[in-house]
């Protein structure tokens, strides 16, 4: 199967995956959205790092009180976050 054939048949899985991340009211600011909903966004994104293989997929604690998602692909050679994706959970102005 060749990149394209690969992609057309990821996308159904895809969509859904997008559909239920961004159905989270994960907005960073408390005025609007409760800060737990940042956490469970956090949460998810660990989960599907998780999901696609990446071990000691976790969470780490920002000094801003926001939360990455961090982890290792099994097949890399250093122990170097190779993917991560920042959850704010507090306000910016």
């Amino acid at each position: 199967m060749d990149l394209r054939e690969r992609t057309a048949s990821l996308m159904g899985q895809a969509r859904a995956e997008l559909a239920e991340l961004v159905a989270i009211p994960s907005v960073a600011d408390p005025r609007q959205f409760p800060p737990e909903e940042c956490a469970r966004a956090a949460r998810w994104v660990r989960d599907a790092f998780a999901g696609a293989g990446f071990a000691d997929a976790w969470l780490a604690e920002m000094s801003d009180g926001s939360q990455a998602v961090l982890g290792y692909r099994a097949r890399t050679r250093t122990r170097r976050p190779c993917c991560s994706t920042r959850t704010t959970m507090s306000s910016r102005r």
